[in-house]
């Protein structure tokens, strides 16, 4: 043999020895770290309920799928200011890798962050993000909703008052609902904050004799207003006319004022989705019914139990171009990242709300 021929042989050699080494050798588990998921709801305060099934539904979902994930969650209770501290909190001491907010209140002011730390965001409630960004929104399209209402209620009334709260989102509610009414129908409008004077206010109304009113405020200033109304009107006619916030807090606001006002109050949801099997599995985990909303957060957990089984190079684009048959329906995303718009109209019978069928 010559030397090229033994270096050839040598090395054939070593490689066979090494690879039977391989063979034999016990292989060992490889260590991933969880991918951090954080998540601001409103644990505390009027919508806690709101909150609290959500985290239920969350949970359920990663146990399901048994997702390599750490969860971590942060309460809002409803509010900007905090939601801002829970968001600093998660990316900076916890560096969570995606973010699952509630809040339609709260996202407006953690939007700038999200945006400049480029996080993957699924936002539960209306987000008001319509670019294309890191954001996708599970609830279906909601603004939409109040332009049906102002279709319908300009249908039914000769004159409204528009009654609306300061926060971001209440705002855009009232603005969609006043593209589809005329504007001499409008015969009083007001933006109330919680320190306006209610009573004052609910007397400059009762003066202009609107035939309805609407009131899209929070449930804290919604129950206050109504108590408001109901002091001041004596036997003046008013009908409300209520939204899709209103009929999620429905018993908050009948356990504050009756039901009697509401009867008849016509307003607009998005359909409910919710299918049987969700149901069935939530009651059976906790022992409650899930509530409106804990099927979209349901759904955005099976959707990260998907995503992160990929490169995180790729979440965005897998994300933008999800069809996933969930709990809440089928969860597909428009160009901006937004789930399509649907409705449907409801109205108040006999202490609750039923589809309105014309």
């Amino acid at each position: 043999m010559n030397k090229t021929t033994n270096w050839i042989v040598g090395i054939i050699i070593i490689a066979v020895v090494i690879w039977f080494g391989f063979l034999n050798k016990e292989t060992e588990p490889v260590s991933i770290e969880p991918i951090k998921i954080g998540v601001i709801l409103p644990l505390s305060g009027d919508y806690a309920f709101f909150g609290e099934s959500e985290r239920d539904a969350i949970n359920l979902a990663f146990k399901e799928t048994e997702a390599n994930v750490e969860v971590i969650f942060e309460d809002d209770g409803f509010d900007a200011k905090k939601a801002v501290s829970a968001y600093h909190k998660l990316t900076s001491v916890d560096n969570v890798d995606i973010l699952i907010n509630a809040d339609s209140i709260a996202f407006p002011a953690i939007y700038p962050l999200i945006k400049q730390d480029e996080i993957l965001t699924f936002q539960i409630f209306e987000s008001s993000s319509r670019f294309k960004d890191t954001v996708f929104q599970v609830m279906p399209h909601s603004y939409a909703l109040f332009s049906k209402l102002g279709e319908i209620s300009d249908s039914k009334y000769d004159t409204v008052a528009l009654v609306y709260g300061s926060g971001e989102f209440l705002v855009k509610d009232a603005d969609y609902f006043k593209k589809m009414m005329p504007e001499n129908k409008i015969v009083y409008e007001i933006m109330l904050g919680s320190n306006s004077d209610y009573r004052t206010e609910v007397l400059k109304l009762l003066a202009e004799k609107p035939e309805a009113t609407t009131l899209f405020l929070s449930v804290a200033d919604g129950i206050k207003f109504l108590k408001a109304l109901e002091d001041q009107k004596g036997n003046t006619d008013i009908d409300l006319i209520c939204d899709a916030n209103i009929e999620m807090s429905i018993g908050q606001y009948i356990e504050a004022v009756g039901s009697d006002i509401f009867e008849d109050c016509f307003s607009t949801n998005l359909p409910n989705q919710m299918t049987d099997d969700f149901k069935l599995k939530f009651e059976q985990e906790y022992g409650n019914e899930p509530i409106f909303s804990a099927d979209y957060a349901y759904d955005i957990a099976l959707i990260i139990s998907d995503l992160i089984k990929q490169p995180k190079s790729d979440w965005l684009d897998i994300a933008q171009n999800i069809s996933l048959s969930g709990a809440s329906g089928i969860v597909k995303f428009d160009e901006m990242g937004t789930r399509l718009p649907a409705s449907e109209t409801h109205i108040f019978k006999d202490g609750e709300f039923i589809l309105y069928e014309e």
